[in-house]
């Protein structure tokens, strides 16, 4: 009617205002939480009247270079919400912030 899009803000590594290890220093992931996330990402993609999802603090606490590999898990929950979310939807939008971060290239 009004043309206005609708999307719903999802911050997904912080709760309760805590950031939370999408992975460790060792590469472990934190596959319980990711799921949780997931889960609500499916959840939230049944909302009738909505255009799309936003996914906000989708990367690591403080410098991301401290990690093996910075973006594979970051990559691999985005693929997964958007599997998802367009598995219960195909028309959604999903929609990311993104941070960027200082590249130096370690010595």
């Amino acid at each position: 009617m009004y043309g206005i899009k609708v999307h719903i803000w999802l911050p997904v590594f912080v709760e309760n205002g805590m950031w939370v290890s999408v992975e460790d220093s060792n590469e472990t992931v934190n596959q319980n939480f990711i799921n949780k996330r997931l889960d609500e990402v499916s959840e939230l993609a049944k909302i009738r009247g909505i255009s799309g999802i936003q996914l906000d603090y989708l990367r690591f606490s403080g410098n991301a270079d401290d990690y093996p590999d910075p973006t594979k898990s970051l990559n691999n929950f985005a693929h997964d919400a958007h599997d998802r979310i367009k598995a219960i939807n195909h028309s959604l939008e999903l929609s990311i912030t993104i941070m960027p971060e200082t590249y130096f290239k370690k010595s």
